[in-house]
């Protein structure tokens, strides 16, 4: 094998000085003189003798690239073989005739014939066919459906009443039902009512009851709860029973079934279920009304910023007469600022407006006063509104001269570019009537002639487009 001849620090085999030559010079004119792969050099590697160096053996760079194809495989110097064209298959020479295997050979079995088989065709596959239903198995197929007589008789309605499905089961069966198979539910129901009325599938049942039921039926279990309408009311889903016995009995139980609540009016209105216990007492027992009222006395701001007294109210505007509801207004108009301003109060502002005529003049003289506080607040805009929407055309009047105000001192600039305050300006283009709604056009084009360059302003003036259909 070819040696190459290297030495630390070398660059590929050589030593150099600083100026770029190697230390020997006679190693530099033969190696200058012959490639490095060359044999020569290599016997002349082999054959420097100098002290000054420390020799090591080693094969020499391999770049099978550029190596000769006989060195790429061994260092000895081989001749390559010749190449010969394949022979055609038409030269191939064919076996001769007697040539003998062995019959253990694999080649034997192989060559020894092998004749056709006859493969059986494979079956038809036929589509499936449609099982018949012979009219006995239908039979017995329908005596093993589910009935309510077959509850009734074991006894499980009431257990069932508590499942989703046997509660919606028994609920479906009670609309079609003979008398004899509501009252069989009726007397095993009856027992367990106070239950059923808590739960969250039962209270259906119960109320269905008071829809499907006879008249006793319909007393029987009112008076069952009679003495649990408090903690029912209290209750999610016994409030809603609670609810329905107020719409279905007659007003002398209803009288008897609100007692229980008489001192705690005020709990149940603050109560997220209970509240609606006092709204149909306030629209269904006309009974209840003076107990009611009494309640609300001096607690009427209270209860009318309450997310659920203000239901409470609301209820109460709509259905009482004005003899009943007058105290309770009165007090009520004092806080009509601080109620315009308060998430909920404003709905029974609103709701005073709708239902109230001689009310509503304080609640106009009120927001015509406050014009732009309102108008720019997130929740009494929405009263500002309502006072359009609900005022004579001379009460308009006067909240237009509120917004126009004057060309130093005008509402209408501010409003224009507040978030809250455009869309009091789109009510207003909506509820006013034909003259009006020119009068304000012809100040916004005065006082604010750059509209459409402000970003709420380009609603104002759609608006306009809108309503007029002419471009402004």
């Amino acid at each position: 094998m070819a040696s190459y001849l290297f030495y630390s620090p070398t660059l590929n085999g050589i030593d150099f000085n600083p100026d770029g030559q190697t230390a020997d010079p006679h190693f530099d004119e033969l190696l200058l003189s012959q490639p490095m792969h060359s044999p020569q050099v290599n016997y002349v590697h082999s054959s420097v003798n100098n002290s000054r160096y420390m020799y090591s053996f080693a094969s020499p760079p391999y770049n099978p690239s550029t190596a000769p194809m006989n060195q790429r495989h061994s260092s000895s110097h081989l001749e390559p073989r010749p190449y010969r064209e394949p022979e055609p298959p038409s030269a191939w020479k064919a076996p001769p005739q007697n040539m003998h295997f062995s019959k253990n050979s694999r080649m034997y079995d192989m060559m020894k014939s092998d004749p056709a088989r006859n493969y059986p065709p494979p079956p038809q596959q036929q589509p499936p066919q449609p099982r018949k239903i012979s009219q006995t198995s239908r039979t017995q197929s329908n005596s093993r459906t589910f009935k309510l007589q077959d509850m009734i008789s074991q006894r499980m309605v009431a257990d069932l009443a508590t499942d989703q499905n046997g509660s919606r089961f028994i609920q479906q069966q009670l609309e079609n039902a003979s008398l004899e198979e509501k009252q069989a539910v009726f007397d095993q129901i009856l027992p367990e009512a106070l239950r059923l009325c808590t739960d969250v599938f039962g209270n259906y049942v119960v109320q269905k009851f008071f829809e499907h039921g006879s008249v006793e039926q319909k007393h029987a279990l009112a008076r069952e709860i009679q003495y649990s309408v408090l903690p029912l009311s209290l209750q999610m889903y016994g409030c809603r029973v609670v609810q329905k016995i107020l719409e279905s009995v007659s007003g002398e139980l209803q009288t008897v079934l609100i007692q229980e609540l008489e001192g705690h009016v005020l709990e149940c209105v603050k109560d997220q279920n209970a509240n609606h216990v006092i709204q149909k007492c306030i629209e269904q027992v006309s009974s209840s009304h003076t107990m009611i009222q009494k309640s609300f006395y001096g607690r009427v701001y209270d209860l009318s910023t309450h997310p659920y007294g203000c239901r409470v109210i609301q209820r109460m505007l709509e259905h009482w007469d004005r003899e009943l509801k007058a105290p309770l207004l009165d007090e009520l108009m004092t806080y009509t600022e601080q109620l315009a301003r308060d998430q909920y109060g404003n709905y029974v502002l609103q709701h005073v407006l709708q239902h109230t005529r001689k009310y509503s003049c304080v609640i106009i003289q009120a927001v015509a006063d406050n014009i732009l506080p309102f108008s720019k607040h997130k929740f009494a805009s929405n009263v500002v509104e309502r006072c359009y929407s609900t005022a004579t055309e001379e009460q308009r009047d006067i909240l237009l001269d509120a917004v126009i105000g004057n060309q130093n001192s005008s509402p209408l600039v501010s409003m224009v570019r507040d978030q809250y305050g455009n869309y009091v300006i789109q009510k207003m283009l909506e509820t006013l009537s034909y003259d009006q709604r020119n009068r304000l056009i012809v100040k916004i084009k005065e006082y604010v002639p750059n509209i459409r360059k402000i970003a709420f302003g380009k609603h104002i003036v759609l608006k306009i487009e809108k309503l007029t259909g002419k471009s402004l």
